[in-house]
């Protein structure tokens, strides 16, 4: 018994040790998002941006995935980017943490047992009537 609960915490600790936090996004990331019929390899040369990859080209703007140089400060890097006239939009790439939800109830199905503010016939097992107009 004591060599088996000794193997347990072996075990215990070496899955324990394995885990890896969980990586957040890299500082030098961005997401880019151009004009329509603007070429992002022009963009990319004008400020020194390299092509990580393209979120979405199908439409017309483009979107894209790309990394600053180490040279410039990152404030520098997103004010010179944001005023170039061919680019839409360009943010920081970061984690977005969202909290768990309940799932929704479908709007066309009636509410649960347990939300009816008096006994049915269903759960009580008696035969009156839920509360309603005098007739």
């Amino acid at each position: 018994m004591r060599q088996r609960v000794r193997r347990l915490a072996w075990l215990c600790a070496l899955l324990l040790g394995t885990v890896r936090p969980a990586q957040s996004a890299p500082a030098d990331q961005y997401i880019l998002r151009t004009t329509p019929g603007t070429s992002v390899a022009e963009i990319l040369a004008r400020h020194s941006l390299k092509l990580r990859d393209v979120v979405d080209d199908d439409h017309d703007h483009g979107i894209f995935l790309v990394q600053a140089s180490d040279t410039l400060p990152a404030p520098l890097v997103e004010g010179e980017v944001e005023a170039d006239a061919a680019v839409l939009g360009f943010e920081a790439l970061r984690d977005v943490r969202l909290p768990e939800a309940r799932r929704a109830q479908p709007c066309n199905s009636p509410p649960p047992p347990s939300s009816m503010p008096w006994p049915t016939r269903a759960s009580s097992g008696s035969t009156r009537q839920a509360p309603g107009p005098a007739t």
